[in-house]
């Protein structure tokens, strides 16, 4: 009898150290699993937070590139592409300004942007007249935020060598939890590239005068526009086309005016505007040459047969 108490006695001692095993295996495996989850969300935290600003820069950075690269002279004496000294309360870098000549609306864009209170904004202004849009101050309302979290303020450099036209614009953006600076969700990430602006000067206001063979100086025609490409008309009715010669003040502004298909459309001039008249169904093209530089724009008419107005 004592020999079997004493094996019970000891078989229950035994499963003591076993329970307690068990219980420190199920600690050890809690704690491993609280500490994955945690790490989990921790990670789906800083995903949900960095995303959206990941997208919006890279976002921001497209259409800076395409604003950069498509920027034009307004004139002989203004880039196409600034970016301001300090002035106000703006340090160097902290602003961008950008030309950009619409030919689908025969207008100018100017397009402001700034680094403000962490966030990159920016503001467009149009005008048909690149003499308001060169002297349209800097705005102080009507700003579109279109990025958040920007934690530098010097966002733009221009890192042209030399003094062409051509400007090599860097941007920089720094991005960092700003709403939370205290608990950050993520690391702050920096995006940056350099863009190319073209030297092309199409519409401009000025140009620059060219020195004759007998000393008298001209602006030569760079280009000219109309103010619609492509117009459809009814049988015997008429539309009104008008040209503008780049730069504005380009010595000789006259031009002359035809119809790729008189039996289509006719034209007459007055000038710098035109007055097309249906004739037929079909299709032609009015032209409009410089007369210096022969430089052309087109306009495309479409005639139906019906009669009445355009």
């Amino acid at each position: 009898m004592r020999k079997l108490r004493n094996r019970s006695e000891a078989q229950q001692g035994f499963t003591l150290i076993e329970l307690l095993l068990v219980l420190a295996l199920v600690g050890i495996v809690l704690a491993i699993g609280y500490q994955a989850f945690f790490s989990a969300n921790r990670a789906w935290q800083e995903n949900e937070a960095v995303n959206p600003h990941i997208t919006e820069a890279n976002a921001v950075m497209s259409v800076l590139g395409r604003e950069i690269r498509g920027a034009e002279k307004p004139s002989e004496t203004h880039q196409a592409v600034v970016v301001p000294e300090a002035e106000g309360t703006y340090a160097a870098g902290e602003r961008l300004f950008i030309y950009r000549y619409d030919d689908s609306s025969d207008e100018w864009n100017k397009i402001f942007y700034r680094v403000h209170d962490h966030e990159l904004q920016r503001c467009l202004l149009t005008d048909s007249d690149p003499n308001n849009i060169i002297n349209a101050a800097f705005p102080a309302n009507n700003w579109e935020t279109i990025a958040s979290g920007i934690s530098n303020q010097q966002a733009f450099y221009d890192n042209t060598n030399g003094t062409g036209d051509q400007r090599l614009i860097e941007i920089v953006l720094t991005i960092a939890d700003t709403d939370r600076a205290d608990d950050p969700r993520f690391q702050p990430f920096t995006v940056s590239s350099s863009y190319l602006s073209r030297s092309r000067e199409v519409g401009s206001v000025s140009g620059a005068p060219v020195a004759g063979p007998g000393g008298e100086t001209t602006v030569p025609v760079f280009s000219v526009t109309l103010n619609a490409t492509q117009v459809s008309l009814n049988k015997n009715g008429t539309t009104t086309i008008t040209a503008r010669v780049h730069p504005s003040n380009a010595s000789d502004q006259s031009v002359s005016w035809s119809s790729s298909d008189t039996s289509v459309a006719t034209v007459s001039a007055n000038g710098l505007t035109a007055t097309v008249t249906g004739v037929n169904s079909g299709s032609a093209a009015i032209t409009v040459t410089t007369a210096d530089g022969s430089k052309t724009a087109y306009c495309r008419i479409d005639v139906a047969g019906g009669g009445g107005g355009c």
